[in-house]
């Protein structure tokens, strides 16, 4: 059976932990508290035990720095890491549909932060991916709204969202899914 850690309390965390518990075994890692260095590394020391990494975290109602730093410093420094550890398994990243798309006129300040660190986290894991540095896949999914507490609740259905994460976990390779907007 496959391990999977999930990072990040999200709404498409739990929906996918609730939806295929059955299917793997899954361990959630909570977002709170990894903005500062050491408590990043402790959940970096837990790692390295699973098939699978998804980062699920993200946020657009903290402080600037706390949205730049769990949106894009920990990503990359999870990456970074797991790569200099020669980790050979799937890193999954849930990124945002705003980092496509991220500035128009009138957007707000926090919403264009927000699609800004999503995108820096983007390019990072492009660039790594096509680097070809160490042997661990790297896959990226960008959703668009789906029902969350993000979102208000409004869009698709978390449960499409966390179908198509576990057909990027059930494949071998590196997947990137830029847009992902289903609709009934």
């Amino acid at each position: 059976m496959k391990k999977i850690a999930l990072i990040g309390n999200s709404t498409l965390s739990k929906s996918f932990n609730n939806r295929y518990k059955e299917s793997f075994f899954l361990e959630t890692f909570y977002s709170t508290g990894i903005i500062d260095k050491t408590s990043c590394e402790n959940l970096l020391a837990n790692l390295y035990e699973y098939d699978t990494i998804v980062f699920t975290a993200g946020t657009i109602l903290d402080p600037v720095w706390e949205m730049l730093t769990l949106n894009f410093t920990v990503p990359a420094f999870i990456v970074s890491n797991l790569l200099e550890n020669n980790f050979k398994g799937h890193f999954i990243y849930v990124g945002s549909y705003g980092s496509l798309w991220t500035s128009w006129p009138g957007i707000n300040l926090k919403r264009l932060t927000y699609n800004i660190s999503k995108l820096a986290a983007n390019k990072f894991m492009n660039a790594v991916t096509h680097s070809n540095i160490g042997d661990m896949s790297i896959s990226v999914l960008n959703p668009s709204k789906f029902k969350s507490k993000m979102s208000n609740f409004e869009g698709m259905e978390v449960e499409q969202v966390a179908e198509i994460l576990k057909f990027i976990i059930d494949s071998s390779g590196t997947i990137k899914i830029t847009n992902l907007n289903l609709t009934k």
